[in-house]
């Protein structure tokens, strides 16, 4: 599952942006990297909107459950 966001237009260029939903640091890789970049988010209390993939403003699970179903994907 890829998501894209919208992130702006500057004359008449439109700039998207793809990101593989579970990859936290944007290697392009879903691995062990991402999930503890979210275990160590989830600990602290800490947020960041790179890891919250279905973005309610909460990581939690559910960011974990797309690392896990996406895990060893690469873009």
């Amino acid at each position: 599952k890829y998501i894209v966001s919208y992130t702006g237009v500057q004359s008449n260029l439109e700039v998207f942006v793809v990101v593989l939903a579970g990859d936290v640091n944007g290697d392009c890789i879903v691995d062990s990297k991402d999930l503890r970049i979210i275990l160590t988010l989830i600990k602290s209390g800490k947020y960041d909107s790179n890891a919250d993939f279905n973005n309610d403003r909460v990581i939690d699970m559910r960011d974990i459950s797309l690392v896990s179903k996406n895990f060893g994907k690469k873009c």
